[in-house]
């Protein structure tokens, strides 16, 4: 089994390779072409960077072990102040089904009955009514205090990519990684809380949220071999998945610990642990979105008097959608107008289940096995290409101006998706950042000894790849992964550890209640 790890890894690392220089080689662009010799240019510095930068972290590794609660709080909240200040200078009036969700939270708000239009919204959609039941009591909250509600709402994304932050620091201190630590929190911050989508209120930042506190408190319950902290990862997992259906790869991910556990306490424990874990993730999503619907007023027996839900075939046959537009914007497997048209119009369930049928058959039998191949690959370069994770990108959003009017309109072009200056530097900055953050990962991947929590993580991405690759898809859909990639970047970008494996550090040291690690009774300091 160790073999097979080991090779899923670096599977997973050749994956990152190739997508990485296919995106400044051969790019599958965003919804906009970037200017290549930018992307370019920002890699390179980041990656000599890196580069100077290895075994030089010294003094930022021993300043975490002297004071790793300081340097992680510090660290998460320097990027949740910057989240803060960026997020209104990000805004725009989005659309799209974010929209949706803001229109439901005002009407939950304001104490109204929710309208024929988000009762035919969230029939049809119904896996986001988790989104509204999260966002709502945050938004109540905030009505409170005179705040209206998508203003609560931002306040409660800017919060959660702290979170964020927050859980990548102390994972990295738990995994005996210092030197990971604050360039980990920097790239959280930057690829998630400076991106322009976070100033839209939707399941992304949320679902990526619950993933890094479901990272943090599992990793913190094998460091430590105390198991209620499992009892935090997983209502955390629970709830992430009932945002985000496909953040059950981390669940596939976390087969990955199963060998350790075998050694550790027999096959029989290991066996019976898995089938409770499984079990009580499949009953807790059942639950989360049942009182989710209870709570927002929209049961099953209210919804299926007004239609029923999108057949999951309707996602394959997004999936496997091909634009076939000559221009370097070609979408594969997004969103396709002409089939969504066709089922927002066809109420029979057993009609368009059929349709997506014919729709799937078509698109899959006219490409032929090499077709099909080529398809694919481009798909999975298209979605994990894009620094910008698709930002602004959703129905009219990209021509929409920022929201603080003419005297700020300048700056604000700047953090849209609608502004030159946003297109032509910010975008490509981030993008190069990205390039040079799957480069610097796929290269670690092949050089450290692979160990439970990076096979867990490439197991995990490998997962998350796989969904994508079926089912409809975009870059921003990697968002709720985000943090696993980068704690196994923060495990496999540095100086392995001395001994062992990237991880094994956390085996030789426990942790206090606040994520501070210390050494065993009677070991070297």
């Amino acid at each position: 089994m160790a073999r097979v790890l080991g090779w899923v890894q670096r599977g997973l690392g050749l994956l990152l390779l190739v997508v990485a220089v296919c995106a400044v080689v051969a790019p599958v662009t965003s919804w906009f072409v970037m200017p290549g010799g930018l992307v370019w240019v920002v890699t390179a510095l980041l990656l000599g960077l890196w580069w100077l930068g290895r075994g030089r972290l010294g003094p930022v590794a021993a300043a975490v072990q002297r004071r790793p609660r300081l340097v992680v709080g510090l660290g998460a909240a320097a990027g949740g102040l910057l989240v803060l200040g960026h997020l209104p200078l990000a805004q725009i009036d989005f659309g799209w089904d974010a929209r949706q969700v803001v229109w439901g939270v005002e009407e939950l708000v304001g104490g109204e009955p929710l309208t024929q239009g988000r009762e035919n919204y969230f029939s049809k959609y119904p896996n986001n009514i988790p989104v509204l039941a999260l966002f709502t009591p945050g938004a109540l909250l905030g009505d409170q205090l005179g705040l209206p509600p998508v203003t609560s709402m931002l306040l409660l994304q800017g919060v959660g990519v702290g979170v964020v932050v927050w859980c990548l620091g102390a994972t990295m201190v738990l995994l005996d990684r210092p030197d990971s630590v604050l360039p980990v929190q920097a790239l959280a911050t930057v690829l998630l809380g400076l991106n322009a989508q976070t100033a839209i209120p939707y399941s992304d930042v949320p679902a990526a949220t619950f993933v890094a506190v479901c990272l943090w408190a599992a990793v913190r319950a094998d460091v430590t071999r105390r198991r209620r902290w499992w009892a935090v990862a997983l209502p955390a997992l629970v709830v992430a998945v009932s945002i985000k259906v496909y953040a059950v790869a981390f669940a596939c991910g976390a087969l990955a610990l199963v060998p350790e556990l075998v050694r550790r306490r027999g096959a029989r424990s290991a066996v019976a642990a898995v089938l409770a874990g499984a079990l009580a993730l499949g009953v807790g999503v059942a639950a989360t979105t049942s009182a989710a619907a209870r709570l927002t007023q929209l049961p099953s027996e209210r919804l299926e008097q007004v239609q029923q839900p999108y057949p999951v075939e309707h996602f394959l046959a997004m999936g496997t959608y091909d634009s076939q537009d000559p221009s370097p914007t070609r979408v594969y497997g997004g969103w396709n107008w002409e089939h969504a048209s066709t089922m927002k119009h066809q109420p029979d369930q057993e009609l368009r289940q059929q349709i997506s049928r014919d729709k799937i058959r078509t698109q899959v039998l006219e490409r032929g096995v090499v077709g099909n191949l080529t398809f694919t690959s481009r798909k999975i370069a298209w979605v994990w290409g894009d620094g910008t994770f698709w930002a602004h990108g959703e129905g009219v959003d990209r021509d929409e101006p920022g929201l603080l009017g003419s005297r700020w309109s300048a700056l604000q072009s700047w953090f849209v998706g609608s502004g030159e200056p946003y297109r032509q530097v910010v975008a490509p900055a981030l993008h190069g950042l990205w390039v040079a953050t799957l480069l610097v990962t796929g290269v670690g991947l092949w050089r450290v000894r692979s160990g439970p929590w990076v096979a867990a993580c490439s197991v995990s991405l490998l997962a998350l790849t796989g969904y994508l690759a079926l089912f409809e898809a975009r870059p921003r859909y990697l968002v709720a992964l985000l943090p696993v990639l980068l704690v196994l970047t923060g495990l496999t970008a540095g100086a392995p550890p001395e001994r062992g494996s990237a991880d094994s550090g956390s085996r030789a040291q426990h942790a206090d209640r606040a994520g501070k690690t210390v050494p065993k009774p009677g070991s070297a300091r």
